[in-house]
């Protein structure tokens, strides 16, 4: 409903000190696990909502996104503010108010875990919120929504807007009540809503396309590093920001690692997403897969040697019957600057991309418009350069696992801003208002009869 309610004004309180039923309202949520929301929480509708495997929206999008509630709810008692004393005159202080409504795009590909990412901040800074998920993943956000209706949030506080990005996604980043918009999405989306933003001077923050390297060099063990980049690149179908799509791999080793690699699909069991062995679901839509299958064509075009996979799967299952599966692909052959090596194609396919050298292994992986994660696989921990001389991934991964307190370096075209990922640092500077207040010494004079 529009205009959307604004966040009710804050109580009497230490300055920077959070405040109103919105901070109050991120523990609720937190104090709800899994497994005390019953239905609505089941790993099953979030696997329905985008056909990741059962077990992966068991052990990684729900506790995750759990998590973030959690954190942020503690972190909403530490907020902390500045005082500067001007001795014998004043002392200024730092009084941190909330902005009032924010904007809250979440993607297709983890739609839990990455709207509560947005969603818990702002709440806990005591914003209100407009939640756009995307279109083709609308259910894991209205069940959040019915969720925290039912722990009595506000009416007005979260509200889950449905559409699709050009309709209420437009909308929601043109409206003047909006003060912040925090999107997650493609590069090209990003662009849009940044200059949108621009002419009215909203907050905005933006994580964008990854075209991720993984490192390997001759002196790594070749048994972790195989695995670490079957992981990297396929969980999820790939379709995560950080997946290592490109596995750079030092010359010496170019033969050995795709033949201890071997063909993923062997390890990777692909089936119904519901089914609790399934490692790889289904694709988002089927115009996701097109675009994965058209990127596998462009590589043969291309000169591309497909070592495993570069299809369609057909399912056995009644159920899976027509849906859109692609085999992991592996893919060599291919020049580093060639399309497929340069472009996101967020699906299950890696390419091998080889490399003389640590000058030339940094120059490749360097050489795309993207930089958001890197891994590097080595015994030497020579290997790892000092801050400024690593690739510009932004983080280093070690086997796709990540720490979520440090943010993304804000370098290339990975994001504009950052997401509050310094938790309790961040949050208070992106989702409020900073006001500066001098509180005058009245001099004390001695009265004359």
């Amino acid at each position: 409903m529009w205009p959307p309610r604004q966040p009710p004004r804050p109580q009497p309180g230490p300055p920077g000190a959070p405040s109103g039923p919105t901070t109050a309202s991120a523990g609720s949520i937190a104090s709800r696990t899994p497994s005390s929301t019953g239905r609505r929480s089941s790993p099953a509708r979030k696997s329905d909502d985008t056909g990741k495997p059962l077990k992966l929206a068991a052990a990684l999008d729900i506790p995750r996104a759990v998590s973030n509630f959690r954190f942020f709810a503690d972190a909403a008692g530490q907020f902390a503010t500045e005082a500067h004393a001007v001795p014998g005159a004043a002392i200024n202080y730092t009084l941190r108010q909330p902005l009032g409504v924010v904007a809250c795009i979440s993607p297709w590909n983890l739609p839990l875990y990455l709207l509560s990412w947005k969603v818990a901040p702002a709440l806990a800074t005591g914003n209100c919120v407009i939640a756009k998920p995307s279109e083709f993943t609308p259910l894991t956000a209205a069940l959040l929504g019915e969720l925290c209706s039912e722990l009595g949030l506000p009416a007005g506080v979260l509200n889950i807007v449905q559409g699709s990005g050009a309709g209420a996604g437009q909308a929601l980043i043109d409206h003047p009540a909006i003060r912040a918009i925090s999107f997650t999405g493609g590069t090209a989306t990003g662009r849009a809503i940044a200059t949108a933003a621009a002419r009215d001077f909203k907050r905005v923050t933006l994580e964008l396309g990854g075209k991720n390297a993984t490192l390997v060099f001759a002196d790594a063990d070749l048994e972790a590093a195989v695995n670490g980049c079957v992981r990297a690149a396929f969980t999820n179908q790939g379709e995560i920001c950080l997946c290592g799509s490109r596995v750079l791999i030092e010359a010496s080793d170019l033969r050995s690692l795709p033949r201890r690699a071997g063909d993923p699909s062997e390890g990777l069991r692909i089936g119904d997403p519901l089914d609790p062995a399934t490692d790889q679901g289904a694709i988002v839509s089927e115009a996701q897969m097109k675009k994965v299958l058209a990127a596998i064509a462009d590589a043969r075009g291309l000169g591309g040697r497909i070592l495993c996979g570069g299809a369609r799967v057909a399912m056995a299952e009644q159920r899976c019957a027509g849906g859109w599966f692609v085999a992991p692909t592996l893919i060599d052959g291919l020049a580093a600057d060639c399309s497929v090596n340069q472009e996101e194609i967020f699906g299950p396919v890696a390419t091998l991309v080889p490399f003389n050298g640590e000058s030339e292994a940094l120059r490749i992986a360097n050489s795309t418009r993207y930089g958001l994660a890197a891994s590097v696989w080595s015994r030497d921990v020579a290997r790892w350069p000092p801050p400024g001389r690593a690739a510009r991934g932004g983080r280093r991964l070690d086997q796709h696992l990540a720490d979520a307190r440090p943010a993304h370096a804000d370098r290339r075209r990975q994001a504009f801003g950052r997401r509050p990922r310094r938790r309790a640092r961040g949050a208070p500077v992106f989702h409020r208002t900073e006001e500066c207040v001098r509180c005058s010494m009245l001099e004390k004079k001695e009265l004359t009869t």
